[in-house]
């Protein structure tokens, strides 16, 4: 009248028990576990674990930020160097914003030598920073890959490889002096130009000090703005001499 019931037929009952109960799972899916349905939980963990470590193996391998090691200043002479050149490039922006009126000043700014350190800093942390992928994290992509036909675009930045080199303190030295270099090199110009043609500059510097780019077009917009200067006039003329009225000036 009783049914007997084998150990591995209860080992089964268990195991679908336990599996229905939390995951609400069915005895054909179950089945589509691809292990036999008397088989234990135990069994289902342990297949589970396999499939997912498998799948890691066979991820794809993320871009390592680890760069061969052809640095050859030390962390310290590169802090060193990037606060100097930051000081430095601020000293300039305050020099020209604050005393930009006194001839001194306006000489130093027409010559070289602002911009002379600065670039010289940022050559030195650039050579250190460069390792022999470099290039190939800037500019991915083979020329086998583009003269297959149709339009492969290569060598174009990629921003997953550009990530990749800021995470290296010797790029993100020089990364930082290339800023300023830049910002720099676009102060000295507007500052030149609108003390030349009588542009305030004073707002455009103060942007160029943080966003080059900025300030260059605050400068731009500015020129475009404003009242263009009067010509001088010529009311009458004789072998006495002239009468000119100079353009006014607030």
């Amino acid at each position: 009248m009783f049914k007997k019931t084998s150990c591995a037929d209860h080992t089964q009952n268990r195991s679908y028990g336990i599996l229905q109960k939390k995951f609400a799972i069915s005895k054909a899916q179950y089945r589509l576990l691809g292990l036999p349905f008397v088989e234990s939980q135990r069994n289902v963990l342990t297949a589970a674990r396999k499939s997912s470590a498998s799948s890691v193996a066979t991820a794809p391998t993320a871009i390592s930020s680890d760069a061969p090691s052809t640095s050859f200043l030390s962390s310290d002479a590169m802090t060193t160097i990037t606060t100097t050149m930051f000081a430095y490039h601020i000293g300039i922006f305050l020099l020209i914003l604050l005393l930009g009126s006194f001839k001194p000043v306006l000489n130093f700014m027409k010559s070289a030598w602002p911009v002379i350190p600065i670039a010289l800093a940022y050559g030195l942390l650039l050579a250190n920073s460069w390792s022999p992928d470099t290039l190939s994290l800037i500019m991915p992509g083979s020329l086998e890959e583009g003269l297959q036909g149709g339009i492969y675009p290569q060598f174009f930045p990629k921003l997953e490889g550009i990530m990749v080199l800021f995470q290296r303190p010797a790029t993100a030295a020089s990364w930082l002096l290339h800023i300023c270099a830049i910002n720099l090199f676009l102060g000295r110009s507007i500052y030149l130009e609108g003390h030349s043609k009588g542009v305030a500059t004073a707002h455009s510097l103060v942007l160029a000090c943080v966003a080059g780019p900025v300030g260059l077009l605050s400068h731009l917009l500015t020129k475009a703005l404003r009242k263009p200067p009067r010509e001088a006039v010529v009311i009458s003329s004789g072998e006495a001499g002239s009468i000119t009225i100079l353009p006014y000036r607030e």
